[in-house]
């Protein structure tokens, strides 16, 4: 039988609360200086917007280059794209997620324009720049390793195989999806004499066959039952 322990890739979950921390002290300070008037540093009316057009700048350019190169990435592994891959909930780098928080911080940005004109907002818009400078650089960090290091993607598709036999949802046009690929990976193998992934995807195979009948056996006594 083959096993191999499944785990979902959280590396880049501390920067997530790291970036929010920071935007919390930015926003403590701007009630200190809307409560007490007191200021160290005065800045220009036009300073939020400033910085404001920075972080959608920043934003937009890092979603269009991870999906320009994502999408200009020809290699296959194991039947996937790279493309596929970063779109995997497994990867450290999942476009969508990606997508999601940098509309989040957006969405925030405009929030706190639209404060700044009745209170001080300085501080929570220089704390939220800083946050996302500092899940950008850690994105970019993650995206590299991804892009140059083989072994991390192929280790991320096996996990999204061995998680896909988990799923309660998993019907047989996943099924055939998955297959067609893994077949494709299993021809590359023996054409490349890779017999010891040739191996590896035949029991991912195998095991997902398993997980789809395992399934429809369910689906059935279910449906017996009523």
């Amino acid at each position: 039988m083959f096993h191999l322990k499944t785990t979902r890739n959280s590396s880049n979950n501390y920067i997530y609360a790291i970036s929010i921390g920071i935007f919390l002290i930015g926003f403590a300070m701007d009630i200190g200086v809307n409560l007490t008037g007191y200021c160290l540093i005065k800045v220009s009316s036009s300073y939020i917007g400033y910085i404001f057009s920075a972080i959608t700048t920043v934003s937009v350019l890092c979603i269009s280059l991870v999906a320009l190169i994502s999408g200009t990435y020809k290699e296959v592994f194991y039947g996937y794209k790279f493309g596929e891959i970063v779109q995997f909930p497994e990867s450290p780098i999942n476009v969508n997620k990606y997508i999601t928080t940098s509309m989040v911080i957006i969405g925030v940005g405009m929030l706190v324009m639209f404060i700044s004109n009745t209170y001080s907002c300085v501080n929570s818009i220089t704390a939220l720049m800083i946050a996302l400078l500092c899940i950008e650089i850690r994105n970019a960090t993650l995206f590299h390793e991804l892009l140059t290091n083989e072994k991390k993607k192929t280790d991320i598709i096996e996990m999204h195989l061995i998680n896909s036999q988990n799923l309660s949802n998993l019907n047989d046009n996943e099924f055939h999806m998955k297959f067609n690929k893994l077949i494709y990976a299993i021809e590359q193998c023996i054409q490349n004499k890779d017999y010891f992934e040739k191996n590896v995807i035949t029991n991912f195979i195998t095991s997902l066959s398993k997980a789809i009948n395992t399934e429809q056996q369910i689906v059935q006594g279910k449906y017996y039952q009523t």
